[in-house]
């Protein structure tokens, strides 16, 4: 089975969600358990901790992974928005732009699994609505 970046986020913080739960049994049931019991699951709890932990960053790996296979699609991205902003009247749809590319750079400096995928999808949205303004002679550049 191939796990997606998504796949093992996921997976993570639902080990995440474990350990929270181990622990929060292990707090309600201080009073009547031994010292033992106690020891293994915070011993437990420290774990799947360090487990979750660890997928997480194979989520991240993966992430990464698929940054290398779509960095012409990023590049062309930011291509095509160096070129509407070159040929768009509408400020706040520059504006709009600026910050998708922006938040396509954040996302590229501190990878989270499909956050680089979100961002490049919101930038050709913001292209392709300053394209369609652009072409029907919408907007003004006072906006």
């Amino acid at each position: 089975m191939q796990w997606t970046a998504l796949d093992l986020k996921n997976l993570a913080a639902a080990v995440d969600d474990t350990a929270d739960a181990v622990m929060d049994l292990r707090n309600r049931n201080a009073a009547t358990s031994t010292q033992e019991e106690k020891d293994r699951l915070t011993t437990l709890f420290g774990q799947l901790v360090s487990a979750g932990e660890e997928i997480e960053n194979k989520a991240l790996q993966a992430a990464e992974v698929d940054i290398e296979g779509a960095v012409a699609d990023l590049q062309n991205g930011v291509h095509d928005a160096n070129h509407a902003l070159k040929v768009i009247a509408n400020v706040q749809k520059g504006v709009t732009i600026g910050v998708a590319v922006f938040g396509l750079a954040s996302s590229i400096l501190h990878p989270t699994p499909g956050g680089i995928a979100s961002s490049l999808n919101t930038l050709v949205g913001a292209i392709a609505s300053a394209s369609t303004t652009a072409a029907t002679g919408g907007g003004s550049g006072t906006s």
